[in-house]
């Protein structure tokens, strides 16, 4: 609880708000006529130093409730704080004799009349103010909890989502290993310098999977090389009905960073979803676009017949990712005839720039 408790900015609002709160109680001594501009001045000191000292109160009491278990219950922490600087007030009118609003008439009549009840009306103005310092602190401690309680639901959403985007990896490397498989299967018998060549893109594939799979943010030029590779590797099976072209500066790639699988996961959307003949060939184009700091992965509209159960299930993943991740979201278009995914990079620091 006391690692929790967020002492610097409670001991900045402290230094704020005194002044404000002195200046708000020495306001009452300015309409009497008989009191001078320097004793305002002096009460104003006075009561901002009331008014902090009543802050480190309270946080000693906010501080303390973790060790104090009737410290949790606000009410009798506001019952302690209410006694304590009443004690304060009563002590130091007793024996320091501060000077407060109307200091002349109650020391006047405290010297003459044993009447504690004179008291009154500084003990009023300090348990006034106590009450404003309880409320900020409330709010302060409310504010924090809210924003702790949010972050660990995003948190949870993205581990998650990153857990749903892992299983979904593990759907479909089975289908993506055993067409790997049979097409490596063919080249070794026909082309074992090309086989050799595949070979050795799928165990960078398959590396890169087992090394990254828990990041949620790789760099780009990972990402980039992971895409090709795989592009490669669909080249090889597909021949020419699949063309591929990636234009990324090389410059962004080593600044950059990317939700793990993404460029890849919108490459294999594109062959996943759209029919490849020769005749017809899929052309997958991948460019920096915008500002820049964009990538688009777009592609040609050919869309197959018979479409799979999961259509658009990496689509909605790779942005619920990215709203988790950053303010952006990922920007998808079709017009005419062509579909097209943008994605934001992100600085080196994983930042939502």
């Amino acid at each position: 609880m006391q690692a929790d408790l967020p002492l610097k900015k409670i001991f900045k609002i402290a230094l704020v708000t005194s002044p404000f709160l002195g200046l708000f109680g020495s306001t009452p001594g300015l309409a009497m006529r008989s009191f001078a501009m320097g004793r305002s001045i002096e009460v104003f000191l006075v009561i901002t130093l009331f008014t902090f000292s009543f802050w480190l109160i309270n946080i000693f009491l906010i501080w303390a409730r973790g060790y104090f278990f009737p410290l949790r219950y606000n009410a009798v922490r506001f019952i302690t704080s209410a006694v304590i600087c009443s004690l304060v007030v009563f002590a130091v009118f007793q024996f320091i004799k501060p000077s407060m609003p109307g200091e002349e008439i109650i020391q006047h009549r405290l010297q003459h009349h044993s009447h504690p009840h004179l008291l009154w009306m500084p003990i009023t103005q300090a348990l006034s103010i106590n009450i404003i310092i309880f409320i900020l602190l409330e709010l302060i401690i409310l504010r924090e909890t809210k924003n702790k309680v949010a972050s660990e639901n995003e948190q949870l959403k993205l581990a998650n989502l990153e857990a749903r985007n892992t299983q979904l990896k593990q759907q479909l490397h089975p289908h993506f290993l055993f067409n790997s498989l049979t097409t490596l299967s063919s080249l070794i018998n026909r082309s074992p310098e090309q086989a050799q060549d595949y070979l050795e893109k799928l165990a960078d594939l398959l590396r890169f999977s087992t090394n990254n799979s828990q990041q949620a943010l790789v760099p780009l030029q990972q990402e980039v090389e992971l895409c090709t590779n795989y592009l490669n590797m669909q080249k090889v099976r597909f021949g020419a009905a699949l063309n591929f072209n990636i234009n990324i500066p090389a410059k962004l790639q080593q600044n950059g960073r990317v939700p793990i699988y993404s460029l890849q996961q919108l490459a294999e959307n594109a062959i996943k979803h759209n029919a490849l003949t020769k005749e017809h060939p899929l052309q997958i184009e991948i460019n920096n676009v915008m500002d820049k700091s964009w990538i688009e992965i777009k592609n040609n509209l050919q869309p197959k017949q018979v479409m799979g159960k999961n259509n658009g299930v990496g689509l909605a993943n790779l942005s619920e990712r990215y709203r988790l991740l950053s303010d952006n979201d990922i920007i998808i278009k079709q017009e005419n005839d062509y579909f097209s995914v943008a994605i934001k990079v992100f600085s080196n620091a994983g930042s939502n720039n």
